[in-house]
Formats: structure tokens, sequence, C-alpha cells
């Protein structure tokens, strides 16, 4: 076997396997934190992939200027979602919010075809050089992109939990909603963090590289 292409095929799958650890990261943050099971999540990471598609088609924004808009655009939309969708079904069965959010992915889906079509589109270049060559490994500047951008978003997310306020919030309402009301933690204001965190992270950044790849 050609040594050199099995150190390629690994380094590329580590790079990948660190984009797909985001998104993981993010399910485990909302499901710990709500009790709740989203099977919407898909949808609403191509819908972070249509919106940043869309700033740089239809408005011919620059690439970081429509990466901005679309986060803080997504980082609105989880909040809003939250509060007017998933916040409601707390405490209700299982089976509901099940259904909830497969009702969500059904319309999320027509909604997005409806908009852009069925059919393929591509992203427009966005790095000048579209590989780049380190100790011998042909690597594209968007997986190198994926693992730096993935890599600070961990270590954020580690610091964001180990010492900051909210963090610890979040972590107590994961471990225990009743005995976090009762020492003055306001869950739905966790909740609300929840969702812009784990929405404009997953569905802005995530969401491109996703639509880089399939739409």
């Amino acid at each position: 076997m050609n040594f050199e292409l099995l150190l390629q095929l690994v380094t590329n799958g580590l790079i990948v396997g660190l984009l797909y650890g985001v998104i993981g990261m993010c399910f485990v943050l909302v499901y710990k934190s709500t009790q709740i099971v989203n099977f919407a999540q898909g949808e609403f990471l191509l819908i972070g992939a249509w919106v940043c598609w869309a700033s740089l088609i239809y408005l011919e924004l620059p690439f970081f200027v429509g990466f901005l808009l679309t986060l803080v655009f997504m980082a609105g939309f989880g909040v809003l979602l939250q509060m007017i969708v998933l916040r409601p079904m707390i405490g209700e069965p299982i089976i509901s919010v099940i259904m909830v959010t497969i009702g969500l992915s059904i319309f999320f889906q027509a909604l997005m075809k409806w908009i852009f079509g069925v059919s393929p589109q591509s992203y427009p270049q966005v790095f000048d050089t579209q590989n780049i060559n380190i100790f011998g490994l042909n690597i594209e500047m968007a997986y190198l992109m994926s693992t730096i951008i993935a890599l600070c978003i961990m270590v954020a997310f580690f610091l964001f939990f180990k010492y900051s306020r909210h963090g610890l919030a979040m972590r107590a309402t994961a471990f225990d909603q009743q005995v976090s009301q009762s020492l003055g933690i306001s869950v739905k204001h966790v909740f609300a963090m929840v969702g812009n965190c784990s929405h404009s992270i997953r569905h802005s950044w995530c969401g491109y590289w996703y639509g880089k790849w399939c739409i």
C-alpha cells in the first residue's frame, strides 16, 4: 500500500471528523440542557448553508461579511425557534416533541425547495489558494480552515463551560433543571442561550461547509 496515500486519507478523515465533532457537540448541548430531541437538526444545518450561499450569490457580499451575516441570522433564528416552538414543549410527552420536530423537518425541507429549488448549486470560490502542501500532504484550504475553526470552537466551549457564569448555569441546568431553578438560575434564559449558541455555530460555519460539499 502507498504509505503517502494512507497518510493523506487519515489526515482528511481527522479533519472531517473534527467538523462532525463540532456538530455532535452542539447536538449534546441542546439535548443535555433542554432534554429535547430535535429531529430537524439536519434541516437547520441546511438553512445555514443556503443563507450563506444566498448572501454570497444574491447580495454579492464578501465571504467573511456573508459569514457574519449568516451567524447573526442563525443566532436569531435559533432563539426565535426555541421560544415559539420548543419551549412550549418542555414537560410534554417525548412522542409529542418527536412529532413536532419531525413536522419542522418536513416543513423546512419543503420551504427550502420552494425558495431555492431542487437543482444543485455551487458555492463561489472563497480562497485564492485551493490547496496547500504541508509536509508533503496536499490539503485543501477548506479542510485546513475547518480544522482551525473547529479547534477554536472546541477550546472556546471548554473555557466557556469551565469558567464563565453562563457556562456554569448551562451545566447546572443540564444536571437538574428543578434544582437549578431553586438556586435562582433562569432555565428559560439558559434555553435561549443554548439555542443561540448551537444554531449560530453549527448552522453558520458548519452549514457553510455542508453546503460547499453538498448543495
